[in-house]
């Protein structure tokens, strides 16, 4: 191989060979002709290529070590050099080229120099300082999941929870203790009336009246509670469901589409206990193009209020939400009620008009006693 300058003492200058510091005189042009195999010692001082062993006379083209300065000479043979690229190196341009030419002791030598240690350095340094990188990052990851910012609003929310939970626990005992106070009362009416009348045939119609103002009442408490149970929850419908027996994978896909739902149509981001059940209702159809209905609950009133107030972006929304349908959770109640308004505004539609009420839509809207039946064209 040729590394660096090309030794100019070849014998292309026809001077004598050196070898360990003596001068020798030219061998015969003869003898480059003739080649012995593997590295041939001669007696005396005559070097020869340390491949194939050709005798390097002051004819023979060939390159001694430029590093040792030994008698280790390679013919342009092994070299595998062209003669035109040899002459000219030895040519009188050749000193001012930066080549040479190392034997394998000396070229091992130079490769395996210190220098190349300090690469290795710089590799090694290169890796820690990446590592140390990938160590900030994680830490940086931990303080995000450790902001103690979060850490305060999760306990606010939690407070929140309880004192609410304490005031509806409050309410409810009182309410129960009225009920009972009531129950007495008319308890006590009951017997007043049993003493003062015994022969009045109305002490049964009495009674029977006490009884179900009480049963009322009760009822009364118990839909309220019913309701205000289901005031954070709503209804989505024509949600696709998975088949898969896996509960936990069916409601972990139901949740990612709730989650992307209110994200991506109401502009709320979803955050940690925000979702607080979820799951399908009633059993599955024999039709598996038919999707249960999927109810949401929501910890927050304020999200469910803003769904129900912007119900008219589903129309802009991407195709997988566009035929999404959202409803209040109602009590049997409530939804009795209102299907006892539409089927009213139904007849009353067709006392007094000539079209077919299947044209239209009728929609129940308001609260409480503003409760009123709406109807809509149906769009062709």
């Amino acid at each position: 191989m040729v590394k660096g300058k090309v030794n100019a003492k070849a014998a292309a200058k026809k001077t004598a060979v050196r070898n360990n510091g003596t001068s020798l005189p030219v061998s015969s042009p003869a003898m480059s002709a003739s080649r012995i195999p593997g590295k041939t010692k001669f007696s005396g001082n005559v070097p020869s290529c340390s491949k194939c062993g050709t005798v390097i006379t002051e004819d023979t083209k060939a390159l001694q070590c430029d590093r040792c300065q030994h008698d280790t000479w390679r013919c342009v043979e092994c070299l595998n050099l062209q003669p035109e690229v040899y002459d000219h190196l030895v040519s009188d341009v050749g000193p001012s080229c930066n080549l040479r030419w190392f034997c394998e002791e000396c070229d091992k030598s130079v490769m395996e120099a210190p220098g190349k240690k300090g690469d290795k350095i710089d590799c090694l340094i290169g890796l820690v300082e990446k590592m140390m990188e990938k160590f900030d990052n994680v830490d940086e990851r931990l303080r995000e999941k450790c902001d103690n910012s979060r850490a305060a609003q999760t306990e606010s929310r939690i407070k929140d929870l309880e004192d609410r939970f304490n005031a509806y626990e409050q309410g409810a005992e009182q309410r129960f203790m009225t009920v009972e106070a009531l129950v007495a009362l008319q308890g006590d009416r009951l017997d007043q009336i049993d003493k003062d009348r015994q022969s009045s045939s109305d002490t049964l119609e009495v009674r029977r009246v006490v009884v179900e103002q009480v049963a009322k009442s009760i009822d009364e408490i118990e839909e309220e509670k019913e309701i205000d149970y289901r005031k954070s929850n709503i209804i989505l419908y024509r949600v696709p469901e998975d088949r898969n027996e896996d509960v936990a994978s069916r409601n972990n896909k139901d949740k990612a589409f709730v989650k992307d739902l209110l994200e991506t149509v109401f502009g709320i981001i979803d955050q940690q206990g925000d979702i607080s059940k979820i799951y399908r209702l009633g059993r599955w159809s024999l039709d598996t193009s038919v999707a249960r209905p999927l109810l949401v609950g929501l910890s927050q009133m304020e999200s469910k209020t803003m769904v129900m107030s912007n119900l008219r972006c589903l129309k802009d929304a991407d195709d997988r939400f566009r035929e999404i349908g959202i409803s209040n959770d109602l009590t049997p109640k409530q939804r009795s009620a209102i299907k006892t308004m539409i089927a009213d505004a139904k007849k009353d539609h067709a006392d007094h008009s000539s079209e077919d009420p299947e044209n239209f839509r009728f929609l129940v809207v308001g609260h409480g006693q503003k409760k009123r039946v709406i109807k809509i064209r149906k769009q062709s």
